[in-house]
């Protein structure tokens, strides 16, 4: 799924460039933080016995899943990028080297390399998801991996309707994208219950085959065509219609209380 018209990229590019402010704020305090130590919990469970010696973070916002993640991979050298100049001085202040980048193609991570190259909840963002998963694979070093987590397409929800999520993937098409992107497919896995409508990819550079430890990801078990296209129709015509509904209801009501308007 993606828009009909979707904006541009100069205007994707300005939109989380100064201006975006979800970042903008101290790392690991409140609900963010409690949520990016869920994705830390996961996403070293599915590493199981790979130990990066170095970490690289894509679109990181201001570090907090990099904090995380020093906790639980101490000897770690860790970095990232980010297009956020609010979120790169967040994280520069919390002691993290995290540079402002926007990536836009194969060569837009020349100089960054690491072990583990991971990004969560970025590619539905970008205009051009098959550059910036070859970005990520050219930045791997040796037999090292690709992480990648994003909102399961194949189920219906209220992410079809961010409008700067530019594309929703379903999983047959996440692992169709990585195989045009130089990775072979090691992992794919849905989000345990404390994270629920996201999915990680995990991959390695077609040229450097399999790592140690890793296993064949098994079968994808996609939706059928029509009925997740019926569902996603189904399901944006209510919202279509949600407001005509509410004025309907509270019509007669002399008084009014509306929350989250």
């Amino acid at each position: 799924v993606r828009h009909v018209e979707g904006p541009g990229e100069d205007d994707i590019q300005s939109y989380f460039g100064a201006s975006y402010a979800l970042g903008d704020g101290q790392p690991n305090i409140g609900f963010e933080g409690e949520r990016q130590t869920r994705y830390a919990e996961w996403i070293t469970r599915v590493l199981g016995k790979f130990r990066p010696g170095s970490i690289l973070e894509l679109g990181c916002g201001n570090g907090a899943l990099l904090k995380e993640l020093i906790t639980r991979f101490p000897s770690a050298e860790v970095a990232g990028v980010e297009s956020s100049d609010r979120a790169v001085s967040w994280a520069r202040k919390s002691g993290l080297p995290v540079h402002a980048a926007y990536i836009s193609g194969a060569t837009s991570l020349k100089g960054f390399s690491a072990d583990l190259v991971l990004s969560v909840n970025v590619i539905e963002h970008t205009p051009y998801p098959a550059r910036f998963l070859h970005s990520a694979t050219n930045a791997v070093r040796g037999r090292g991996l690709v992480l990648l987590v994003c909102p399961n397409g194949g189920k219906v929800n209220s992410e079809i309707l961010i409008y700067d999520h530019l594309y929703s993937f379903c999983p047959s098409n996440l692992l169709a994208l990585a195989n045009t992107s130089g990775l072979a497919v090691v992992g794919h896995e849905m989000s345990p219950p404390e994270l629920p409508g996201f999915q990680m990819l995990l991959g390695t550079p077609q040229c450097a085959g399999a790592p140690a430890g890793q296993q064949d990801p098994t079968e994808v078990k996609c939706a059928s065509v029509l009925d997740l296209h019926g569902s996603r129709v189904s399901y944006l015509n209510k919202w279509k219609d949600f407001d005509a509904k509410l004025c309907g209801a509270i019509a007669e009501c002399r008084t009014t209380v509306m929350f989250g308007v």
